[in-house]
């Protein structure tokens, strides 16, 4: 058994592209996507992973699918992984959704969808989801998965007030900050109840939640000072309300995407019980522990960053992450064109430079994508287009 302290968790998150190119062209989709096929492919991936990262603790050398009644409560014996059976409806458009923004289905890349107008958000209004469709979506996704499983997890993600206020308005939502910030205020308020009343509703059929997870990508498009003054009330009421709800202190895991953190830490230390810091492994973690000292640091390695630097920089980089007290590293959305033996070739340097730190790697892969579990079933479940409208009408 490693001690806690001395684990160095290391996450494989490989995007759709690397699947198809690496592991699905040699065995093709079906016409139809079932859970049969899911359930099949993860075990034919589990012995991918084990061929190519065995060595790293990868994958499993000869998974079985078993159909053995399953007790409530527990995982199923050889389908382990939680996204196996993870409720992910509407993949992180589960907000702009209920405040009327149309999905669209594409044949390659998931939604794709029309912002609103400066005039459509000026009369949007909090909703609360249990009582509408995309509620009822979610409640007969979860016995689905009871229905199979055994279990349901759940993988929905609220993302944060500024993520979806640019979902809903695009690179408008910079222009308002500046130009129209009564605008801005309204809609982020809207935004901001909705959450929470989501967030309310996914704690009573999947709770207790453990703390919030707030994604906040879109605020590296923006100053520190202007993230204190417009955004970050709308962060901090998030992060109360689901403590209220959880009747538990404030958490608060802050996913800042792989952009270098650093000018944001001071801003950020302002909000409560952040617990984890997500951002670009290029941050200065020496000033995040500074001003945070409480902050568990996990180092996100951008995917183009393994393809366009040189492997001895990308090292080095990571070293000093090491060196610094990192918590973990992401690797998140790798990319087709840096294949296994490159992949297994960073792993094993990765477990050296852990050891130097007297910390052992400790690694996971996810085994499907996010995407693939949620982008392709409403093609398959016969809509085009996701809107509350389409919903109510028995669509999907």
């Amino acid at each position: 058994m490693v001690d806690e302290g001395a684990r160095l968790p290391v996450d494989i998150y490989f995007m759709g592209e690397w699947w198809d190119e690496h592991y699905q062209s040699h065995h093709g989709y079906p016409a139809g996507i079932d859970w049969d096929w899911l359930d099949a492919t993860y075990l034919g991936r589990q012995s991918f992973l084990y061929e190519h990262f065995g060595q790293f603790g990868l994958g499993q050398a000869q998974p079985v699918l078993s159909r053995a009644p399953v007790e409530p409560g527990q995982l199923h014996p050889a389908l382990d992984y939680p996204h196996v059976t993870a409720v992910l409806p509407f993949y992180f458009f589960v907000v702009p959704l209920a405040l009327g923004m149309r999905l669209r289905i594409q044949d390659v890349g998931g939604y794709t969808w029309d912002t609103l107008t400066a005039e459509q958000m000026r009369h949007i209004q909090p909703v609360d989801i249990a009582q509408t469709p995309i509620g009822a979506a979610i409640v007969r996704e979860r016995e689905r998965k009871l229905a199979r499983y055994g279990v349901a997890t759940q993988m929905i993600d609220l993302e944060g007030p500024a993520n979806n206020a640019f979902i809903m308005r695009g690179p408008a939502f910079y222009v308002d900050l500046l130009e129209d910030q009564g605008l801005a205020r309204h809609y982020l308020e809207v935004i901001t109840e909705t959450i929470c009343l989501t967030y309310r509703f996914v704690n009573r059929l999947f709770g207790p939640l453990d703390g919030f997870f707030l994604g906040n990508c879109s605020v590296r498009m923006i100053s520190p000072q202007m993230y204190a003054e417009m955004i970050r009330e709308y962060d901090i009421r998030c992060i109360e309300y689901a403590a209220q709800v959880t009747c538990s202190p404030p958490i608060c895991d802050l996913h800042h995407c792989d952009s270098d953190v650093t000018r944001y830490v001071e801003a950020y230390s302002a909000i409560p019980g952040v617990r984890m810091l997500q951002a670009s492994y290029l941050s200065d973690v020496q000033q995040i522990k500074r001003v945070m000292p409480q902050v568990n640091f996990s180092a996100m390695v951008n995917p183009a960053g393994l393809l366009s630097r040189p492997a001895a920089q990308v090292d080095a980089d990571l070293e000093r992450n090491l060196r610094d007290g990192v918590h973990d590293i992401w690797l998140p959305n790798v990319d087709p064109g840096y294949g296994p033996d490159q992949v297994a070739a960073l792993l094993g340097r990765l477990e050296q430079m852990a050891a130097r730190y007297g910390r052992q790697a400790i690694f996971t892969a996810t085994t499907f994508t996010c995407e693939e579990l949620d982008f392709q079933f409403p093609r398959y479940r016969g809509y085009e287009e996701v809107s509350l409208e389409g919903l109510l009408a028995g669509q999907g």
